[in-house]
């Protein structure tokens, strides 16, 4: 399996954008019959709007319904947290929609896997499904 930031790069960030097209463009090189699959990590709509209510990043998120995927992670907020803060970009000083994000998200992450059976599958609650 592959992740990529959702094709708006969740922020509008140039560089989210242009890894997401780039992954987007490598796996359709792969023979179908070998393609891994492709998951866009994604927020929701109401989160993305919150979160654009309360700093000034252009957000974007996904409709529920376009989601396919949502993963539990609350029992990893700990190891999340210690990730985040190796990355002094995102942690010296904490922007405080992280922690948003965070309350907001509910403590599961959000997917949607590209390919064309996940499209009418139901919604998975693991990557492997």
């Amino acid at each position: 399996m592959v992740m990529a930031f959702e094709p708006r790069g969740i922020t509008g960030n140039p560089d989210h954008i242009a890894i997401t097209r780039a992954t987007t463009e490598a796996i359709i090189l792969i023979p179908i019959d070998q393609r891994p699959d492709l998951f866009y990590w994604d927020l929701t709509e109401p989160a993305a709007l919150r979160l654009k209510e309360i700093s000034d990043i252009p957000f974007v998120g996904l409709a529920t319904s376009a989601i396919n995927t949502i993963i539990d992670t609350s029992a990893h907020l700990e190891t999340h947290w210690k990730a985040i803060h190796c990355h002094n970009s995102q942690s010296d000083p904490l922007p405080a929609f992280l922690t948003e994000i965070f309350e907001l998200q509910d403590g599961k992450e959000y997917f949607v896997k590209t390919t064309a059976s996940a499209h009418d599958a139901p919604l998975a609650t693991d990557f492997f499904s």
